[in-house]
């Protein structure tokens, strides 16, 4: 019934979707074809001066609708691809590793598996692009199209001028690459034309002249076997070609075919290849209920010579080529032909992307899309049906990232480029500003769609105003209901404090019932903030710490295995992405990840991993840990001071803190304490209180005096300055209190600094933020890890300067109110034993020299001081926290071998740890430091 509705809708000119849902039986099947390197000016369908026959994509447009205005979500293969695959902007992920890993997490919803989850068969062939997990070509390929919602798939792992070259059937090499080709190129082209590919790998069963033949025959008999099983059940196909991407080779019967010479030749190849897959959907009798996507993943490489040459222009008129951030790097050819509901032979002038597809493919199937899938997806079966207009845009804006990651955004027909030059493949690709010269590039596409007059100084308000929203689309994560995390009206952004104290215990604060420590300052936080009860350091020491709390992962992802480990340069601070949003960034105090062992220096000007390195445009800070009258670094330069360090430090944030008001500028002041680490030097008066304790437990508690004291002078002067309400302050302390000092230092937990137990891991932590906490005290178990994911809501980081895995979460939506139990469980690893604490229940793997390593299991909530050993008598709980341990271990091995990094390895010469005595820069200052109390063990034999 509802197909002969259709029909007589159609007769009348009516193009509709029923309102009611389809049922399975009547969903459509979808044959996604993607051609690879095709300019908007290719099909004789979209440039009617085009030198090249496109029969076959010309009747496809005449039966169905073209776009004119649609784009590759990047200009470049990958990039495309993984915007169709996920609705998600490329940029947003580290497509870069696609080399030698998946680029498609296991969790993010595709098109395969969403249609695969209604019901359709799922088959890929073609170029997949996207990465496989590799450990060799003789075994599985894991993380490709049939671990991401393919029932099927047969291709290649990337172009055919990329070796190696080889055939993969669903997960497993066909023939894997044993043998070796030379490299090909061809005269009268630029090296990346003609006859060009890479030597390298190839499998004895691989001619690369067949391969675009060989896909189009898996496709047909993709077709014909579901047409054979006579299955109510629908098939969705993606069938990604890699032509006419180089080596151009066209077969014999082809060439001639074109004006366009062998570029040409091919493209003629190509479409007729489509057109043997349409005849197949007629041969089959499935052409009636097909939707039929053809469209090609990025711009030609196709230069203005060759345009000269041979009088045909790949770009169609359009600015650029491939990889640019001009149109023609990404505005792409796009037709939809789908009988009974898109009418044929018309046009729309939609702005639509390819992350689009998977919200449309939802609607078709009457799928709601979770809230983290498809987060820049817009559904367009409206436009398809004929029921909104081009009046009425579907999406509000595009965003994308060129070649060279140049940040653009279309709104409207106004198009902005954040920067000079073409961003990718057209020389120049980048061009610095002239003085007085526009900054970037602002078109009017709808007057001038060739890209030709720059109006970037003409509008300055229009400038601004895409500015903020392009900004609003990088950092809320997604452009589907999207969320600022600033005032977007006032683009007001926060400051941020970090407070952070060197070894204070769990018990060590007033509000803890101390019985003899007073923290008034503390306390004040405690009542007008967010308490945590249940808030663990990454790590139970204080360089591993340090390292995630900049950069939202564990240490052991970031090279830092232990103390005194420098933090790699590869990893992305949340200083570094702040200082890049617009704040002022400043660090002040203990470093210590720099791979500099024994106690604090100053850091010298020079040092590769210096805070400066990772964002901090000021500091004042020492390599470790520091007492009074400390010698300091000013961005290198040493200078002495005299007082108690806590102070010394607040008292120069607080400076820095001045300055930035006065300018109106957000401020992100990191302060690194270095109390209560030992050696305890107290004055008298601090220490005065605790007269009856013995020497180190005296001057360790009198520290904390002088520190509390110094936050009470730093709240202090934030009122004074009137910016507490939009200041969020937050201490923590890195890692579990000492031994051997009294009162016990943990509050009666089990363990101290250095061990795995919670009196180890457990901290004193405090978030305070007029404006936005609602003071409490809350059980909901944090970690220093999720300091990072917090100030990127707070302050607006986009995901592309995170880091991933990520093994934090953000807690902004805590500070508002309490919200259930922790999505994912937090992990723990430090002197070759790791934990994992998932909500109330903790798994530890730990041992020393002396003792086998063991499981042991512990109930928090009933049992916080960790004496009832569960592992034996909870067996399901145990089972399932120790594979969660062992995936993260499985993750944490490829991060440590580098796969998080774009070039998928770590950088060599990354510095070991050492002594900061064996610096031969240090050496002239020896004389002078001997007589120092904290120096003088170091240096008394030198």
């Amino acid at each position: 019934m509802h197909r002969v509705l259709c029909l007589i809708l159609l007769v009348f000119g009516i193009s509709t979707l029923p309102i009611q849902a389809l049922s399975a039986d009547e969903y459509p099947n979808i044959v996604i074809i993607m051609a690879d390197d095709m300019g908007y000016g290719d099909p004789g369908c979209f440039n009617s001066e085009s030198k090249i026959p496109t029969p076959q994509i010309d009747r496809l447009a005449e039966h169905g609708m073209r776009f004119t205005d649609a784009h590759a979500p990047g200009p470049l293969c990958h990039l495309s691809r993984y915007g169709l695959m996920t609705g998600r902007y490329p940029f947003r992920a580290n497509v870069g590793v696609w080399r030698r890993k998946a680029v498609i997490r296991d969790d993010e919803v595709t098109i395969a598996s969403l249609l695969k989850q209604s019901g359709y068969h799922t088959a890929m062939v073609g170029k997949w692009h996207l990465g496989f997990d590799e450990n060799g070509y003789e075994n599985r390929l894991p993380g490709g199209p049939v671990d991401r919602g393919f029932d099927s798939f047969f291709g290649i792992r990337a172009s055919t001028d990329i070796p190696p070259y080889f055939y993969i059937r669903n997960d497993r090499a066909v023939d894997p690459p044993t043998q070796q080709i030379e490299a090909r190129a061809s005269e009268g082209w630029s090296p990346i034309q003609g006859e060009f590919w890479r030597a390298g790998g190839i499998a004895p069963d691989m001619k690369l002249k067949d391969v675009l033949p060989r896909f189009t025959d898996e496709a047909i008999q993709v077709i014909n076997n579901h047409a054979a099983n006579q299955s109510d059940q629908p098939l969705m196909l993606y069938l990604a070609y890699p032509a006419p991407h180089t080596p151009w080779l066209p077969a014999p019967e082809f060439v001639g075919n074109s004006k366009a010479s062998m570029y040409g030749d091919f493209v003629t190849m190509v479409d007729a290849m489509i057109g043997r897959v349409l005849k197949a959907l007629e041969d089959a009798q499935m052409s009636d209920n097909t939707l039929v996507i053809f469209t090609s993943d990025n711009g030609p490489v196709w230069y203005e010579k060759d345009v000269q040459r041979f009088g045909h222009d790949s770009s169609g008129g359009l600015r650029g080529m491939k990889a640019d951030a001009w149109e023609a790097g990404h505005r792409m050819p796009f037709v939809v032909r789908w009988p009974t509901i898109v009418k044929p032979g018309s046009t729309s002038d939609q702005t639509i992307c390819f992350t689009d597809l998977l919200a449309t493919f939802a609607e078709i199937v009457d799928v709601k899309l979770p809230d983290d899938a498809g987060p820049d997806s817009f559904g367009f079966l409206s436009v398809l049906n004929g029921t909104k207009s081009d009046d009425s845009p579907i999406r509000p804006n595009l965003v994308m990232a060129s070649g060279n990651k140049t940040m653009s955004i279309r709104s409207g027909h106004w198009k902005l480029i954040e920067g000079l030059g073409s961003g990718g493949f057209s020389k120049p690709s980048r061009i610095k500003p002239a003085a007085g010269q526009p900054l970037g590039q602002l078109y009017d596409l709808q007057t001038d769609p060739g890209e030709t007059k720059n109006l970037y100084s003409q509008h300055p308000q229009l400038v601004s105003r895409l500015a903020l929203e392009l900004k609003q689309v990088e950092v809320s994560g997604r452009s589907r209901n999207s969320e600022w995390a600033f005032d977007q009206q006032t683009n007001t952004k926060p400051n941020i404090v970090l407070l952070m104290a060197d070894d204070q215990g769990w018990g060590q604060t007033g509000y803890c019932n101390h019985p003899l420590l007073k923290t008034p300052n503390l306390d004040a936080m405690a009542e007008n903030g967010l308490r945590f009860d249940r808030f663990y350091a990454a790590a139970p020491v204080c360089s591993p710490t340090r390292a995630s709390i900049l950069t939202g992962r564990t240490n052991l992802r970031t090279g830092v295995a232990e103390q005194g480990y420098a933090l790699r340069l590869q990893e992305k601070s949340i200083a570094t992405a702040l200082r890049d949003l617009g704040y002022a960034t400043g660090h002040f105090g203990k470093w210590h990840l720099n791979g500099l062992r024994g106690p604090g220096v100053p850091i010298l000007g020079g040092d590769s991993h210096n805070p400066g390195a990772f964002g901090f445009e000021t500091w004042l800070s020492v390599t470790n840990f520091f007492d009074v009258n400390p010698i300091m670094s000013r961005n290198g330069k040493f200078e002495e001071f005299v007082g108690d360090s806590s102070e010394i430090i607040v008292d120069e944030a607080v400076n820095f803190i001045k300055q930035q008001a006065d300018a109106n500028k957000p401020f992100f002041t990191v302060i690194w304490y270095g109390t209560p680490h030992g050696p305890f030097m107290a004055s008298d008066a601090d220490a005065e209180p605790f007269s009856q304790l013995d020497n180190n437990s005296r001057n360790q508690l009198g520290e904390l005096v002088a520190m509390d004291r110094s936050i009470g002078a730093l709240r202090s002067a934030l009122r004074d300055l009137g910016i507490a309400d939009k200041t969020l302050v937050w201490f923590t302390s890195d890692n579990g209190g000492l031994p051997r000092l009294k009162p016990d230092t943990v509050g009666g937990l089990r363990g101290n600094k250095g061990s795995l137990y919670e009196g180890g891991l457990r901290v004193p932590t405090i978030v305070e933020w007029p404006a936005k906490i609602t003071p409490r005290v809350t059980k909901y178990p944090a970690v220093s890890m999720d300091i990072f994911a917090t100030i990127a809501d707070v302050g607006g980081v986009p995901q592309s300067e995170i880091t991933h895995p990520q093994d934090g979460g953000s807690l902004c939506k805590l500070f508002e109110k309490e919200i259930g139990t922790r999505d994912k469980p937090i992990p723990f690893g430090c002197f070759g034993n790791m934990a994992l604490i998932d909500n109330d229940f903790k798994l530890l793997y730990t041992g020393d020299k002396k003792q086998k390593k063991q499981y042991e299991l512990y109930d928090l909530e009933s049992d916080p001081t960790e004496q009832s050993n569960l592992y034996q008598s909870h067996p399901k709980i145990a089972g399932r926290m120790k594979t969660q341990m062992d995936q993260f271990a499985e993750s944490l091995q490829r991060s440590i071998n580098g796969a998080d990094y774009s070039n998928g390895l770590v950088n060599p010469g990354h510095p070991q740890p050492r002594q900061w005595t064996e610096v031969p820069e240090y050496k002239p200052y020896f004389d002078d430091w001997k007589s120092r109390p904290e120096y003088k063990s170091r240096l008394k034999s030198r």
